[in-house]
């Protein structure tokens, strides 16, 4: 977990993880999942829906994490997103909701 994390691991609960350009496939467990007319690289997760790489002490593999989870900021997420697409990102996953209460209090 980063600094501002702490003991936070709401981004890593039931949303999907992409895989992208810069990350070594092979160093992760992943599948594909249709986005659209596409197939995208996404990290595993476990039957509940958290990361495959989620555990009771946080994220596993850290410091070797994909990119996306490196670069990821609930601040930024919640700064940058108007209440109507909260909303409706909430809809589609509940558990944003908990990642956008910690963005916000962590500004």
């Amino acid at each position: 977990m980063t600094l501002i994390c702490g003991t936070c691991t709401a981004c890593c609960k039931r949303d999907l993880i992409r895989l992208q350009g810069e990350d070594d496939l092979s160093a992760f467990k992943w599948h594909l999942e249709k986005e659209g007319a596409d197939w995208v690289p996404t990290l595993d997760r476990k039957d509940n829906g958290e990361c495959i790489y989620l555990t009771d002490d946080g994220c596993s593999i850290h410091g070797s994490q994909p990119g996306i989870c490196k670069r990821f900021d609930c601040r930024e997420l919640f700064k940058s997103t108007t209440p109507k697409f909260r909303a409706f990102r909430i809809a589609q996953n509940p558990t944003m909701s908990d990642v956008y209460t910690a963005g916000e209090a962590r500004l």
